[in-house]
């Protein structure tokens, strides 16, 4: 009956062991979850950056032109002589607190770092040892039940 026990031990700590790991663990789901997203995001921004430098270099390659240099100045806020200049305020954030709350995306997302092995070692033989604990609990109370009534079949039960 004790071999069976420790067996059944050794077979649910192995089992929970490779089950914690594979969930908690350094290189669990939960980790790989957070770095799949973080992955991810980093790939849009690479992506964006790459439509900012194709669209500078287009830009760079037709600056050229006197007109597109007139254009980038009045964009920049400068302005020609004899150009009268109209400042109108509509309630509107300044620039600052409109990129900020623009840029709330790029919060970095923090990633799961992983249970050490030894920490999931140890509840795992834990948790196989209250396992045990509660199936020969079962068993007492099959074997208690069953002699009260006067049938001795407490061996067929046995686990």
């Amino acid at each position: 009956m004790t071999r069976k026990y420790t067996a059944l031990f050794c077979f649910t700590a192995i089992f929970l062991f490779t089950l914690s790991v594979g969930i908690f663990g350094q290189r669990g789901y939960l980790r790989n979850s957070g770095m799949k997203k973080q992955l991810e995001r980093n790939l849009r921004e690479e992506e964006l950056l790459r439509l900012q430098v194709s669209s500078l270099e287009r830009r760079k390659a037709s600056a050229d032109s006197v007109d597109e240099l007139r254009d980038v100045a009045l964009r920049l806020g400068y302005n020609q002589e004899g150009d009268q200049v109209f400042y109108f305020s509509d309630g509107r954030q300044d620039a600052d607190t409109v990129e900020k709350s623009s840029n709330e995306d790029s919060a970095p997302i923090t990633v799961f770092p992983g249970v050490p092995a030894w920490i999931l070692a140890l509840a795992s033989l834990g948790g196989a040892g209250i396992i045990v604990s509660l199936m020969r609990l079962v068993r007492r109370i099959r074997i208690r039940r069953l002699r009260k009534i006067g049938d001795d079949r407490g061996g067929m039960y046995e686990f």
